[in-house]
């Protein structure tokens, strides 16, 4: 795993991902993902699908894994800028892994700081999750913990 340390945003950490390769894939998203996974809506067992999607969405069932348009990112970009700072996004990936490897105290929603690694979430279950880390120190650090933890991770300063 790569923790990348996006240095033009505040040493923000993003996982597997830098922060500009993020943004510039927003809204890359299947009719099928948009509609499952950012619209929590089952489309599995609905008997009168294409009809649905065609009030809905505009769509046919045809189109479902096709990637959806600007204007749909457009209509629905508070929704999908949620799915992806709550979800799906690099930032909830690091924020994750580290919360899960409880290497320092942490409140219920996984806020708290240790050795110059801090996770922050802005609002419980909120709008966004964040891992800063502060410096070449404490990006050490975090490495040698992880791997006491059996986690290999690569940490790359962008």
């Amino acid at each position: 795993m790569i923790l990348y340390i996006n240095t033009e945003y505040g040493n923000e950490a993003t996982l597997n991902v830098t922060m500009d390769d993020e943004i510039d894939s927003f809204g890359d998203l299947t009719w099928r993902e948009f509609i499952e996974n950012v619209r929590s809506e089952d489309i599995s067992n609905n008997k009168n699908l294409d009809e649905w999607l065609l009030e809905e969405y505009k769509i046919t069932s045809t189109m479902l894994d096709e990637k959806i348009d600007s204007e749909t990112v457009n209509r629905y970009y508070s929704d999908l800028s949620y799915y992806q700072d709550n979800t799906s996004g690099g930032n909830v990936q690091a924020f994750s892994l580290i919360r899960s490897l409880q290497l320092f105290p942490m409140d219920q929603d996984g806020n708290g700081s240790g050795h110059g690694v801090e996770l922050y979430q802005s609002t419980a279950n909120g709008p966004r999750k964040f891992v800063f880390i502060s410096d070449v120190d404490a990006a050490n650090w975090l490495v040698d913990q992880a791997a006491i933890k059996g986690v290999q991770l690569v940490v790359v300063f962008k």
